[in-house]
């Protein structure tokens, strides 16, 4: 049996930094750590102003 994997993830370098653009952008960050301790993002698609 074979095993697959994921291609590693790609996304635009901040040559000066070695890191993704946005890494210390505070929303992404906090995403980040949500995402890091629940496991798991719960959004909604629907705008409730409508």
């Amino acid at each position: 049996m074979n095993t697959l994997f994921s291609p590693a993830p790609k996304g635009i370098i901040d040559p000066a930094t070695g890191k993704p653009v946005g890494s210390n952008d505070p929303f992404f960050l906090e995403m980040n750590n949500e995402l890091a301790d629940k496991g798991f993002l719960v959004t909604t698609a629907d705008d409730p102003t409508s």
